[in-house]
């Protein structure tokens, strides 16, 4: 009886505790000039010329390692850098809303990450989530596949307990019964608490034999959006829109009304062509969609737009006072102030403080931002921190509309300001 006892408990604590978590990467912290903190995660450690190349490969931005640190700061790797690495993480502080993440994740030689982990209402003993990590562009997370697995081995747990209550008490009443030769309930009790429990402890077998795969928990990977690429691939063209009659395709025009629900009504209906104000082909388009030409032709049940066409389109359906739409994002913002801050519903400019009402344009003229300086692009403001725009991703039937945050924006780009 001990000996089986003894084995069970040895399976069990065998089976909980012999996970092992994966090992932390190193951090590579970027400081970009436009004031945003980004960072990296790397399977390997990384040097400072990989952290340059990188930040920034076209060596515009800078670049510093988690351990670029003053001297007595926490994470000083005993070069002399002058305090840099610190100066730079303070300059982040200053401007970044994330800066301080990126504190617990610059500042920690075994690279912790800068996302957080669940926080379960109810916790599970044992359980420890693997923070998520960026690698290659990726944010990488296990947190389902890690509860599942906690709650197994919880489960395990309990079943080993219950078991082995079950095969003390049919001990019990075996050596109670061995003297009325009445043993027979016992041995029952025991047979069955340890059949339950071997076959709770190799369901995991039981799946590895049917297939591998179904006790494997690969990682979610989520790919990051970025900046440049986003709209890399926009651009737009003067021109007036089009007379077309858009509410054919299901858009909303009734030539006056809710500024926002009418732009919303677009979703779904657009796809992005260089060029487009809503009228047929051909297009200055140069790109191509599924080895056509996109210039040749626009979907069916759609609506061609680039970035000025659309919200010159919008402010058409809403009865909105032009802001030279027609002459595209070089006529928009031609003169327009430049944005130094933003809230979720204003910004700031050199002459003030700007309160934004749907309609209000946000965006940026052709040698605006020198990431793309051969076009501009445009958003729509509609309230409580929402912009929406037509973008060059967007070439696919009903994928050029998109809704983004203001102050995401406003980290991202050189903005200016367009009030009606």
């Amino acid at each position: 009886m001990k000996s089986v006892s003894a084995l069970i408990f040895l399976i069990g604590f065998t089976v909980l505790f012999s996970r092992t978590l994966p090992a932390m990467a190193s951090v590579c912290a970027c400081y970009k000039t436009n004031g945003h903190c980004q960072t990296d995660t790397k399977s390997t450690a990384i040097d400072e010329t990989a952290c340059d190349t990188l930040c920034d490969p076209s060596g515009a931005d800078k670049f510093y390692l988690e351990a670029d640190w003053a001297a007595g700061e926490a994470g000083y790797d005993g070069e002399d850098d002058g305090g840099e690495g610190y100066r730079v993480y303070s300059a982040c502080a200053a401007s970044d809303a994330d800066a301080t993440a990126l504190e617990v994740a610059a500042r920690t030689s075994t690279g912790t990450s800068v996302y957080a982990t669940p926080n379960l209402a109810v916790d599970i003993p044992g359980l420890k989530f693997t923070p998520a990590t960026t690698y290659d562009g990726e944010l990488q997370v296990n947190y389902i596949g890690e509860y599942v697995n906690g709650i197994y081995n919880y489960l395990v747990t309990i079943g080993l307990v219950i078991a082995t209550v079950f095969i003390m008490v049919g001990g019990l009443q075996y050596v109670f019964g061995a003297s009325t030769g009445n043993i027979s309930k016992a041995r029952a009790r025991i047979t069955n608490a340890v059949t339950g429990f071997v076959l709770l402890l190799f369901v995991t077998l039981i799946l590895r034999t049917v297939n591998p795969v179904l006790t494997v928990f690969e990682e979610i990977e989520f790919k990051f959006i970025d900046e440049v690429k986003y709209i890399e691939e926009s651009g737009d063209a003067s021109g007036s829109t089009a007379s077309t009659d858009v509410t054919s395709v299901g858009i909303d025009c009734p030539g006056s009304g809710d500024v926002a629900s009418i732009a919303r009504s677009f979703i779904g209906h657009v796809a992005y062509r260089m060029g487009g104000k809503g009228g047929a082909p051909p297009y200055p388009d140069k790109k191509t969609c599924d080895g056509v030409a996109c210039s040749s032709f626009c979907p069916d049940d759609n609506v061609c737009l680039d970035c000025s066409g659309f919200v010159g389109k919008v402010a058409e359906c809403a009865g909105l006072a032009s802001k030279n739409e027609t002459g595209g994002t070089a006529g928009i913002f031609g003169s327009a102030p430049s944005i130094t801050s933003c809230t979720s519903n204003t910004v700031t400019t050199a002459s003030g403080t700007i309160t934004l009402t749907p309609g209000d344009l946000v965006g940026f003229k052709a040698g605006d931002f020198s990431k793309t300086p051969s076009f501009g692009h445009v958003w729509m403001y509609i309230g409580d921190n929402q912009i929406i725009n037509s973008r060059g991703g967007g070439r696919a039937a009903g994928t050029a509309i998109s809704v983004d945050k203001l102050t995401w924006a406003c980290k991202k780009y050189p903005l200016r300001v367009v009030d009606r």
